[in-house]
């Protein structure tokens, strides 16, 4: 199964993800507007009872490669090395040597339930555990230690103590590092390469699958771009997973894993995902892992915070290195397919005024933009004027992101017009 790219998520920052808006209704827009432009305010005066019309380029935060851009440069006839070093400058592909990275595992609950598979090991023990039972499964004990349970056979079997008093960090995993299944409490589950450790949390468990960093990334790659895209897109994407993972592995979030497995981190979907009739509905992809295994994207020979979104509407916005750079994207385009190029969405004035506490909204002033891109570029600052509760005049200042969350957008990089 494929997915498209990631959408509404900035990758690498702690910011909330907004639910999806449908934008449609193409328009024709134009990059390149001036620095002067983007110093300039612009003022849309706004009916309370009417609506706001917001046109709107790119998702995401557009730093590093939009993976709309490498679907473009790869259908031009570029390579994955060089999509990459148009995304990221100045860096270097170097092999990154027996790195492992620790994901903390979500939707699994308060423990961590395995099925009783042939070779199935717990660490620190020789002997394989038993096939007899239907699951086994690590839960909090006393102090800071894990229970071992083991589930029989039978549709109404219940769960048995079959050890106390293990340490912390237990984990499961399989005579030859093949897949093992865990399960969630809604019964769908999924199978990880390397080992599940039970994590003590509260008064619970949470699960760490540590593994080798091109399992990773071939678990990685089918959740953030198609696999169906040109390979060299593909490739870049598994490049830019593996770079974002060994920076975590460099930069860890917890003294006990160093990424997640959601949208907050980059998302991580295992070797497969299973219903709750155990039929697979997604699996990993490693052709592009091995294609480019262990290669990592450095910046003066050390990993770089690989940055990506699904589309930068037309122009790569800095993050804040000297590797993710500002700079116009010839590749991120309509020709692309990226159905995020132009869009324009309707809101209404009263759900923007409620989303900054306003009675009535009357005018908006967009007083800030970065200069580069349509527009005179993302919007960095701007101004709502109109009615308090009490009836007064009131004025709100907002940040672009601000307003890109009251409209219901994936980007900055947007203009308002009168309705």
């Amino acid at each position: 199964m494929t997915v498209p790219p990631r959408f509404l998520r900035p990758t690498g920052v702690a910011l909330a993800c907004a639910a999806a808006v449908a934008l449609t209704v193409p328009v024709a827009l134009t990059l390149g507007a001036s620095a002067a432009s983007a110093k300039t305010p612009t003022t849309v005066a706004v009916s309370p009872k009417g609506s706001v019309v917001v046109h709107a380029r790119g998702n995401g935060h557009g730093h590093g490669m939009s993976q709309y851009g490498a679907r473009g440069a790869a259908a031009q006839g570029l390579s994955y090395r060089k999509i990459l070093s148009f995304y990221y400058r100045h860096t270097s592909l170097q092999k990154t040597q027996d790195t492992h990275i620790r994901v903390l595992l979500s939707g699994y609950g308060s423990t961590t339930t395995v099925s009783a598979r042939p070779a199935l090991r717990l660490s620190g023990r020789q002997q394989p555990l038993s096939t007899t039972p239907a699951r086994y499964r690590l839960v909090a004990g006393s102090g800071s230690t894990l229970t071992l349970q083991q589930l029989p056979k039978g549709a109404h079997a219940s769960w048995k103590t079959v050890e106390t008093g293990l340490p912390n960090l237990t984990a499961f995993h399989a005579v030859g590092w093949s897949p093992v299944q865990i399960f969630s409490p809604d019964g769908t589950s999924a199978l990880y390469y390397g080992r599940l450790r039970a994590v003590r949390s509260g008064s619970g468990v949470e699960t760490v699958d540590k593994l080798s960093i091109d399992r990773y990334t071939a678990g990685v790659v089918p959740y953030e771009m198609p696999s169906s895209w040109q390979q060299a897109a593909v490739r870049a994407q598994a490049v830019a997973a593996r770079t974002y993972g060994v920076y975590a592995v460099e930069h860890p979030r917890n003294k006990h894993y160093d990424i997640c497995d959601t949208t907050m981190c980059q998302v991580y979907g295992g070797y497969e995902q299973r219903n709750a009739s155990n039929a697979v509905t997604a699996s990993d992809y490693a052709p592009a892992a091995t294609a480019t295994s262990d290669e990592v994207l450095t910046y003066r020979s050390q990993p770089i915070f690989a940055q990506f979104s699904a589309s930068n509407g037309g122009w790569e916005d800095s993050g804040g290195e000297p590797y993710l750079v500002s700079q116009r994207d010839p590749y991120d385009t309509s020709a692309s397919g990226d159905p995020y190029d132009s869009m324009t969405e309707k809101v209404s004035a009263s759900s923007v005024a409620s989303y900054f506490g306003l009675a009535k909204l009357t005018g908006i002033t967009i007083t800030g933009r970065d200069g580069n891109g349509a527009w005179g570029g993302r919007v960095v600052s701007a101004k709502l004027t109109g009615r308090n509760s009490s009836g007064g005049k009131a004025t709100v200042r907002a940040t672009g992101y601000d307003l890109q969350y009251a409209f219901g957008l994936g980007t900055t990089l947007y203009t308002v017009a009168a309705h």
